[in-house]
């Protein structure tokens, strides 16, 4: 009984460990001791240190390869989902677009791959979809809000949460699926078996496909674009057979929901140029503006509408070139279409409901050039912006109004309505105080100005 008590003072393996020291003379006293004590009770121990054969020893179990493997590959993949995470932070944050899109296919992959590598990746992969959220919730809180909200904050967050958890559990289903689909025996020849296989095969592809379709629906895909593209020109051959016609590349292509709006221009009238949408890869017309108007070739072309714009804005280009000149004391701001016009003139433009360019097709050829005696034939809008020094008065809206009139009529170029803003260039203090300021016109007939 000593003796067993004895040995258990210190394990076998300890023993071994100190017996360099004590042989060099480096243990303490206390150490050296025990190592004494357990010498005198084991026999192994005390033949190892003699340099004789020890006794058989139990040996211990074998380490279990796979377990040690898993443990491994799981400190792998909680590294590189770390990595990933950063890499993916780093790019939200420095191009965040409010339009990532690309997290619904992603998120699940992530969770799939990692997911039939190792099935208990599932608290990692959770954290790491909540970083997700919390750091698109920040982001979202930064890029989109003057000021910080609590309430919007904890929106963008549960939002966030509750979306990304719903990818995640997607891809976590589909490496689920097919961890049971490697998992099961080939050579199993059960029924049950069979089945499970098969099941786990169809899952797997089913969630699958239905990310495709959910990317796709909110992004578009470059095939059906193209497919796009080529029934839109067809269709817009056929009602104009005389005609052939491109994409306008000016404009975009893209589809959400399966549904793409392609805007096509002929090759030989520029004024031959409207939109015609795809539904579902197989629908496709050119009612883009609702059933209850008219389809798009028709308002835009047969009824003149691109016609009126495009001799609207040649007209606002001579007026501009004559006003530049000629009232230099008039300062425009370049507020009016994508080139920034200081003018803007509406050609067809009348108080009257209903009076559109449709009524003014004989006066509109596709395709003319703009000619002055226009204005003299259909009703006119000139809108422009003017810059003061300090606060406008009527006083002053009158001046510019009477100004504007007599430049464009000495130079052929009547209008019948003017629609003109007086804008203040101080400092202000908050945006109402700059609003009071500013002066607008309305509607005013060039018959009431003087």
């Amino acid at each position: 009984m000593k003796e067993a008590a004895e040995i258990k003072k210190i394990p076998c393996a300890v023993c071994r460990d100190l017996m360099p020291l004590v042989q060099d003379g480096v243990a303490s006293p206390e150490s050296e001791a025990l190592v004494k004590a357990h010498l005198a009770a084991c026999p192994a121990c005390r033949a190892l240190r003699q340099g004789t054969d020890a006794p058989a020893v139990q040996e211990l179990p074998a380490p279990d390869d796979g377990k040690i493997l898993q443990k491994l590959r799981r400190r792998y993949s909680t590294h590189l989902l770390l990595l990933a995470f950063v890499g993916i932070a780093a790019g939200v944050a420095l191009g965040y677009t409010g339009s990532a899109n690309w997290v619904i296919l992603f998120l699940p992959c992530v969770w799939a791959v990692l997911t039939c590598r190792d099935t208990g990746m599932g608290k990692p992969l959770l954290l790491f979809t909540l970083g997700l959220a919390v750091l698109d919730a920040i982001i979202k809180q930064t890029a989109f809000l003057e000021s910080f909200s609590l309430s919007n904050f904890l929106w963008n967050l549960a939002s966030g949460c509750i979306l990304y958890a719903v990818l995640g559990g997607i891809g976590w289903l589909i490496g689920w699926c097919c961890t049971m689909q490697r998992r099961v025996p080939m050579k199993t020849k059960a029924k049950r078996t069979t089945t499970m296989r098969r099941f786990a095969l169809t899952a797997a592809l089913l969630l699958i496909l239905a990310l495709l379709l959910a990317f796709d629906a909110i992004n578009g895909d470059p095939l059906s674009q193209q497919w796009a593209i080529y029934r839109a020109i067809r269709y817009a051959e056929k009602l104009y057979p005389e005609e052939t016609f491109h994409w306008d590349q000016r404009t975009a292509a893209d589809g959400q929901f399966f549904h793409y709006v392609v805007y096509v221009q002929s090759d030989q009238s520029r004024d031959t140029n409207f939109a015609v949408q795809t539904r579902f890869w197989l629908l496709t017309d050119d009612e883009i503006r609702g059933k209850e108007l008219e389809p798009d070739h028709v308002f835009y072309v047969d009824h003149r509408w691109t016609t009126a714009y495009r001799l609207g804005d040649e007209a606002a280009q001579q007026a501009a070139a004559y006003l530049t000149v000629q009232a230099p004391e008039l300062n425009f701001a370049s507020v009016y279409g994508a080139k920034g016009n200081t003018v803007e003139i509406d050609l067809c433009y009348t108080e009257q409901d209903g009076m559109t360019p449709a009524n003014y097709v004989d006066d509109l050829p596709l395709d003319a050039a703009f000619d002055k005696a226009l204005l003299q034939k259909v009703p006119s809008r000139l809108c422009a912006q003017v810059l003061c020094d300090g606060k406008p008065t009527e006083a002053d809206m009158q001046t510019v109004l009477h100004t504007l009139k007599q430049v464009l009529e000495s130079n052929d170029m009547p209008i019948t309505y003017y629609d003109i803003t007086l804008v203040p260039t101080g400092d202000y203090a908050d945006h109402s105080a700059f609003m009071a300021d500013v002066l607008e016109s309305g509607l005013t007939s060039a018959d009431t100005i003087a």
